[in-house]
């Protein structure tokens, strides 16, 4: 995943655990075949979700 030079608004653990929490990282079994709309929209959020967790883990680096 690609990250800007630009600073990101500082995200809070809080956020993080709530937004985890509403939009787990998870996709459907083969079994239960969701429409392509159903997986675009899950790829969608889980893309947000990614890439605010990335931005949380570099603002969190603990640097020695």
């Amino acid at each position: 995943m690609s990250t800007t030079s630009k600073r990101f608004p500082p995200i809070s653990a809080e956020l993080m655990n709530e937004l985890e929490k509403r939009w787990p990282d998870s996709m459907p079994g083969l079994e239960a075949t969701p429409t392509v709309e159903i997986l675009r929209f899950k790829q969608g959020a889980i893309s947000v979700i990614r890439f605010l967790r990335s931005q949380f883990d570099l603002q969190n680096k603990t640097v020695l």
